[in-house]
């Protein structure tokens, strides 16, 4: 309900002319340091940079937590924030080509992709942007990519399991949504000792994923307290959790 500061890249063909956005969101990042605005000179957004030479008019968002707004926790699979930074950059790219008198412009054509985080990031803005019309571009194409679109699934099949092997993605989520005021539970009732007690610190923006993982066990049980385990899908004591991840969900829509 207040204004942040977002920030982002974005790449213009030195050439004059008219030429379609191409959006990409990245994938899970921890790090302050590996934002997209932060390290343009990371090979996979150098890669993407590169393509505004085809063409494009290349936009890579940083999101919240990142760049201009690294003072709070990226709130991490958060629709409505995620969706804001993804298409706030699309409208500030317009003010930017007018106000700078570049010499490319904006033929009114958007392409999508992400991957990871990045794929469910860019399901969610494309569902967003189909609602929401006042953008008014013409979609072209979005590639979504490997990202955790209906949670409440993800969440009971990795309950299932007897490890797993990136544990980080499951604090990130919960801590995320409480430092936020998203979710206004106790670490415990999740995460077992040791794990709730060092939590906050590992996200911190100086903690790649792999270095958060190595602080965490991958065997479910020991992560995870029994109860979430078995009663996730029944109890009272967790549907403020279940509606939190339904409703950053991205589900099917004609």
């Amino acid at each position: 309900g207040s204004e942040i500061n977002a920030s982002g890249i974005i790449c213009v063909p030195d050439a004059s002319g008219s030429f379609p956005l191409l959006s990409l969101q990245n994938g899970t990042n921890t790090l302050h340091s590996n934002a997209p605005s932060k390290n343009p000179a990371n090979p996979g957004f150098k890669l993407i940079q590169s393509m505004s030479s085809f063409g494009y008019i290349i936009l890579i968002p940083d999101y919240l937590g990142f760049g201009e707004s690294a003072q709070i926790l990226h709130p991490y699979f958060h629709r409505e924030s995620n969706d804001a930074s993804v298409i706030d950059l699309m409208y500030a790219c317009d003010e930017f080509l007018i106000n700078n008198e570049i010499m490319a412009k904006d033929n009114g054509q958007l392409l999508l992709m992400g991957y990871s985080q990045g794929g469910w990031a860019t399901l969610s803005a494309l569902n967003t942007l189909e609602k929401d019309h006042s953008l008014d571009k013409e979609i072209l194409a979005a590639s979504c990519g490997a990202g955790a679109y209906d949670m409440i699934e993800i969440a009971g099949h990795i309950f299932q399991l007897d490890t797993y092997t990136a544990p980080y993605y499951l604090p990130y989520f919960i801590e995320s949504h409480i430092r936020n005021g998203l979710l206004n539970e106790p670490l415990q009732k999740y995460f077992n000792e040791p794990y709730a007690s060092l939590i906050p610190g590992l996200f911190d923006g100086n903690h790649s994923g792999g270095a958060i993982n190595d602080q965490l066990a991958d065997s479910v049980k020991l992560l995870l307290t029994a109860n979430l385990i078995m009663n996730f899908e029944t109890a009272t004591e967790f549907q403020s959790l279940r509606e939190e991840l339904s409703m950053n969900s991205v589900e099917a829509w004609p």
